[in-house]
């Protein structure tokens, strides 16, 4: 959230951003202002390290990174990072390099609308199995920035967040060989999910490919004609919220709503064990002569060893 004092309404006509002590000097200026006023006004503001501490929802912008710090009615909010990449080949340790990087964040278990997506310059010409199936040539790649331009912002982007891959052995060796390259620590603070892995537990035997579980789980991917790292993202972060057991949005709402069914259900189970109070006075009945004989009647039909005859049929 941003807000700014002006000197005016149009900056084309010369109307600028105002300083903190013109701002003091336009509020000190209006009819009735005195120091003291002033002063006492400031004193019942609260600080912005107060404001934080008793928020419940932060959104920090900072080299193009979203981070959320939250507690909604006590649970953490889950931040994970759906991630793929598009190479120059398949072995890194044959000098293939990485083109490109798609990122995309989920907030528990569902997009937020915030990624991270570059093209990457490899150094290096593009092996033609590779451009057939990404589509991304050399001449493309020819003014796109190196990994050493681009990895501040990529590790901001992911910070230490659990990282979602498909098939993640493979793009994680591509990311750790272009760190190592460049002198820096490998990733190691970020869990790693694989929902390559997670579709060959739960459906063995079968096609695992990205393209096989859109197929499965009826996500659209009509879109992919080549494969694209921020593309695929999109489609794995619906795939992989259908590995995880579906569609449900607001977890931390139902999870919430769960416990208080528990706990109500906790209750009237007490409850229920508590002696239970007999009225001084039976209710007066409401059957007419008519509905007492027919319902005797339908009683008399049924087995004698029936726990309606406890009391005898003409106690009902």
């Amino acid at each position: 959230i941003l807000d700014t004092e002006t000197t005016g309404l149009d900056p084309s006509r010369g109307d600028k951003i105002v300083a903190p002590e013109a701002q003091r000097a336009r509020v000190l200026a209006r009819p009735g202002m005195t120091e003291d006023k002033f002063a006492d006004i400031l004193s019942k503001q609260v600080p912005d390290a107060d404001k934080r501490a008793a928020a419940d929802f932060i959104v920090c912008r900072r080299a193009s990174i979203v981070r959320r710090r939250a507690n909604l009615k006590g649970h953490k909010i889950l931040r994970e990072i759906i991630l793929d990449t598009e190479t120059t080949g398949l072995d890194p340790s044959r000098g293939d390099k990485i083109v490109e990087i798609g990122c995309l964040e989920l907030v528990n278990r569902l997009p937020s609308g915030e990624t991270f997506h570059v093209y990457i310059n490899p150094e290096r010409a593009m092996s033609a199995d590779a451009e057939a199936v990404h589509g991304i040539s050399d001449a493309f790649l020819a003014d796109k920035p190196k990994f050493a331009d681009i990895v501040e912002g990529f590790l901001a982007f992911i910070g230490s967040d659990p990282l979602v891959i498909h098939n993640a052995a493979f793009d994680m060796k591509f990311l750790n060989a272009e760190l190592e390259h460049i002198g820096r620590a490998p990733l190691q603070a970020n869990p790693v999910i694989d929902t390559l892995a997670m579709a060959r537990k739960r459906f063995p035997g079968a096609p695992a490919s990205l393209d096989a579980l859109c197929r499965r789980f009826g996500v659209d991917n009509s879109g992919r004609v080549h494969h694209g790292a921020l593309l695929d993202s999109e489609l794995l972060a619906d795939v992989y919220l259908e590995l995880s057991g579906g569609r449900q949005p607001g977890l931390v709402f139902q999870a919430d709503a769960a416990r208080a069914d528990n706990a109500k259900t906790a209750s009237d189970a007490e409850s229920a064990r508590q002696p239970q109070k007999r009225r001084p006075a039976p209710l007066a009945a409401r059957l007419g002569e008519e509905e007492r004989i027919a319902h005797r009647a339908f009683l008399e039909d049924l087995p004698q060893t029936a726990i309606w005859f406890d009391g005898g049929v003409d106690g009902l």
